[in-house]
């Protein structure tokens, strides 16, 4: 065999095999870059957009907030103003702020003033707190005490839902009135608006209890959800994300119908479709199979 041919038979080899090299380096920095376009994924581009997510989510739940008390006060400045002061009632012990907010327009849709609104809630945190509970408890307890109101009646049930929610309750009734018995009330003659004013002078003596670990972290949360509401608010305002959202829904909207009357119209078309999805979901599997 001549020189020439062997020099050729070697050239190819080694092409060959620098081929085989560079493809082995790329598969390589292809599983590199995999891997690092992965960490980027995981480390930076999920966690920004579950911020996002949690800023837009706190922004609508805050703009709402203020939206509802606003409806009730005739004007956003008044409402805000009214947001600052029910922000400070909700570090108390016993109540959140949603509880705070919708206590608000509900005792102000039945005729109370905001302050005096505000006072009645104070009474009923404290109550409820002294009594070892909560926010629930809370809301459950205003929800009772506003439909006894609105009704102008004392009735039965509502009275001892209201004392299940805050036991210390039933010792202001018997502190005011020397009963917290329903149907004694009434035949007392007491009227809602004496039952009320009863309760507040009692319940404005007895004396609070201090923050506990879990009003700490309620009140930590809060905080972060009004924060992150703030910045989201910021974020729409000054970007025009908001407008972009509505048109947003509203094309999808759109779409959305469009595409439910293309379906209705081309029944063939989506059956058809649907087969071949079919077979193409069977496919893959029986191939790999064989293969």
């Amino acid at each position: 065999m001549s020189n020439a041919i062997l020099l050729g038979i070697g050239l190819i080899d080694n092409t060959a095999k620098d081929l085989a090299r560079i493809s082995k380096n790329l598969r390589a920095n292809g599983r590199n870059l995999a891997s690092i376009g992965s960490e980027l994924t995981m480390g930076i581009t999920l966690p920004v957009v579950a911020a996002g997510g949690a800023l837009l989510k706190f922004a609508g739940d805050l703009d709402g907030m203020k939206k509802a008390l606003a409806a009730n006060m005739g004007g956003l400045n008044q409402a805000n103003a009214e947001f600052e002061k029910l922000k400070e009632l909700a570090k108390a012990p016993g109540i959140g702020l949603e509880e705070a907010i919708e206590g608000s327009y509900r005792l102000q849709g039945l005729g109370e003033s905001a302050n005096e609104a505000r006072h009645q809630m104070a009474n009923f945190a404290k109550v409820v707190s002294l009594s070892g509970g909560g926010e629930a408890q809370f809301g459950g307890l205003l929800q009772q005490f506003t439909q006894m109101k609105g009704v102008g009646k004392i009735l039965g049930g509502d009275i001892r839902f209201m004392i299940e929610n805050a036991p210390v309750l039933g010792k202001v009734l018997n502190d005011a009135f020397g009963t917290a018995i329903p149907e004694k009330l009434r035949d007392m003659g007491i009227t809602v608006d004496q039952l009320i004013e009863g309760m507040m002078t009692q319940m404005d003596k007895l004396q609070g209890i201090g923050g506990s670990v879990k009003n700490t972290l309620e009140n930590l949360w809060t905080s972060i959800r009004i924060g992150g509401g703030e910045i989201g608010l910021a974020i729409l305002s000054v970007t025009g994300m908001g407008d972009s959202l509505e048109d947003l829904s509203s094309n999808i909207d759109k779409s959305a119908t469009a595409a439910a009357k293309w379906i209705k119209e081309n029944k063939g078309a989506v059956n058809a479709l649907k087969d071949l999805i079919i077979v193409m979901a069977v496919t893959g599997p029986i191939a790999r199979f064989i293969g």
